[in-house]
């Protein structure tokens, strides 16, 4: 959408729409300076009222006039000495147009748009082919979008096995495939991949540590003090018996697990805000993850971002607790007791004399109804945000505030996630088998609006700290007693610096998406870090006792790496770097250098 930036143009013939066009620009820029709690220059930003009246230097807009508006000068620059936003990145010349746009139509505040909870039916469009390529056929043809031929067998693995189980195929694994003249030899991959529960556990035990804030094994220990099971051994068993993803969400918050774990998430020793309480973290988490939406900000103030309110984060927080908490403001009592409740009060409502076990079992049952549709969508979405790099709703915790690139597409993998008994691996099969997560990669275009993104393919992504650590531990693997091979896996390993530098966050907070940003600081380690050096040192030693002929380790260590063969020029520099008689040193600088390619560290 192309609109005129001059401050004294006339009003653009496109309808803006508020929560569309105008809702992004607010939330990302300006409501961190300008919420209820002490904004700056006593200026809110809370609806249509607080631009009108403005703050110490008078009203912020004029309905009908963006060219006498402040407002405007103030993003555009045309104040002396004073620009907003203060600090960070500037409005771009679209996102100014955009809001002189709606100045100049009115500066109407469409409010909160209801949200149909329901999943469509949808019946996909005839002909042969997947599913989801079916869905997608007439997107394509709708934004004339020409596609690229399916990735070779190579990449295909390369891409499959990261992205399944967290780290490549092994070099045997990987022949066996290659080899397979079966047309349908993909899918056969896929299958085989999610049928190896040890792998698949060990790779999704970070995906989900990340979002319900479970530290390592190391970091808070398998087990309680009481002997009982800790939150890393429940998630562990979970995942292991592939438990239906309802039934696991319902476990978590009405199970036995629920007093561990709210105590695992929350701040250690005496409470010292009122919303670090063990039942509102909680009530704060499963919104996030379950649903996509956020209660955080509701648990101080009603937040101008959406549509929840204090009574909907403290009455989920009731409904979990064993008391009606009373409602904090900003950490000053409001004087009103927080009635127990669901925010999607659609739904249904929680028994206010049932029992806190009573409760907790509605708030599971209202969270995982097949009529309540944002709890599959928000899964799937998630699940397709993983493969291909990017949501079919963005952000991905602001299920109900953006529109999908393709609904059709999320409702009916949401609906598929239902019928099948909510088995997840269903759905990362349904996704993988598809020609397009075997399209070739796109670079992600930086700061894309939601409403101008086009998908053209999955995203480029780094390797997480988890699958570069396990992906370069495949070459430290060497038969045990039992004849098995045997290693420790990333995900139980304690915060090391090399894996935050990496991205694996603190798990203080709720984290749906890593940082995938290469900072100077993830070079340098990458370049001089200690404790890279020790696992390539380890990785060196594990490929010189299985083998010491100069051939077999270089064809072994690049088609483990990098999931192919050396080319012939590879060949002779490696040749030259290994000798005749490798040592260890040698063997360690040409897994260094293979590991330093984007290639490596890259899914692509």
């Amino acid at each position: 959408m192309a609109l005129a930036t001059p401050v004294s143009s006339s009003p653009s013939t496109v309808a803006i729409n508020f929560r569309r066009d105008v809702f992004p620009i607010l939330s990302q820029h300006c409501v961190r300076c300008h919420s209820d709690d002490e904004p700056n220059g006593n200026f809110k930003i809370r609806d249509r009222a607080d631009l009108l009246a403005g703050g110490d230097s008078g009203p912020a807009i004029v309905p009908g006039n963006s060219g006498e508006s402040l407002l405007i000068r103030l993003v555009a620059g045309l104040v002396d000495d004073l620009i907003m936003p203060a600090e960070g990145e500037r409005l771009s010349a679209q996102q100014i147009g955009v809001l002189r746009a709606w100045i100049d139509q009115g500066a109407a505040w469409d409010g909160v748009e209801e949200y149909r909870l329901s999943l469509v039916d949808v019946r996909l469009p005839s002909g042969e082919g997947h599913p989801i390529d079916r869905l997608l056929t007439p997107y394509f043809a709708k934004h004339n979008l020409a596609l690229g031929a399916p990735v070779s067998d190579e990449r295909f693995a390369r891409r499959a096995a990261p992205d399944l189980l967290g780290q490549p195929l092994s070099v045997e694994q990987l022949a066996e495939f290659l080899e397979d003249d079966d047309s349908n030899k993909r899918e056969k991959l896929i299958q085989r991949l999610l049928a190896d529960d040890e792998n698949y556990v060990a790779h999704w035990m970070t995906f989900w540590s990340d979002h319900l804030r479970i530290g390592s094994a190391v970091d808070a220990g398998i087990f309680d003090s009481d002997g009982t099971k800790g939150p890393q051994e429940w998630l562990k068993s979970q995942l292991d018996q592939n438990v239906p993803y309802d039934r696991f969400v319902q476990q978590l918050i009405a199970g036995e697990f629920f007093e561990p774990y709210a105590k695992s998430i929350a701040p250690l020793g005496e409470v010292a805000s009122q919303v670090d309480r063990p039942e509102m973290q909680v009530a704060a988490t499963i919104s996030q993850v379950f649903l996509g939406i956020q209660l955080k900000c509701a648990s101080c103030h009603d937040s101008f971002v959406d549509r929840w309110t204090m009574q909907d984060a403290w009455g989920l927080a009731s409904a979990l607790g064993d008391q009606q908490f009373d409602v904090y403001r900003c950490e000053v009592a409001t004087g009103d007791k927080a009635r127990p409740r669901f925010p999607l009060s659609g739904l249904g409502t929680i028994d206010l004399a049932a029992d806190v076990q009573q409760r907790r079992r509605q708030v599971a049952q209202l969270m995982t109804c097949e009529e309540n549709g944002l709890f599959a969508r928000t899964i799937v979405n998630r699940l397709w945000a993983r493969l291909m790099g990017r949501g079919l709703v963005e952000p991905l915790d602001e299920m109900m505030e953006h529109e999908p690139w393709n609904s059709d597409l999320l409702d009916w993998l949401a609906a598929e996630l239902i019928r099948h008994d909510y088995d997840l691996k269903h759905v990362l099969s349904l996704i993988t088998t598809s020609k397009a997560y075997q399209l070739p990669m796109v670079v992600r275009p930086q700061r894309t609006p939601a409403i101008d993104y086009l998908f053209r393919g999955p995203e480029i992504r780094r390797l997480t700290a988890e699958q570069f650590i396990d992906s370069l531990s495949l070459l430290q693997l060497t038969p045990g007693d039992d004849g098995k091979r045997s290693t420790v896996r990333a995900w139980q390993i304690g915060s090391v610096p090399f894996m935050t530098m990496l991205g694996r966050p603190a798990r203080e907070v709720v984290v749906t998406s890593r940082n995938q940003d290469m900072t100077a600081l993830v070079a340098l380690e990458l370049i001089n870090g200690e404790s890279l050096e020790i696992l390539v040192q380890q990785a060196a030693k594990g490929q010189l006792l299985q083998t010491v002929d100069h051939d077999e380790l270089i064809a072994r260590i690049h088609r483990t790496l990098l999931g192919r063969s050396p080319t012939r020029e590879e060949y002779v520099i490696a040749s030259q770097l290994l000798a005749e008689s490798p040592s260890q040193d040698a063997v360690a600088d040409f897994i260094w250098t293979l590991i330093m390619l984007p290639e490596f560290q890259l899914i692509l």
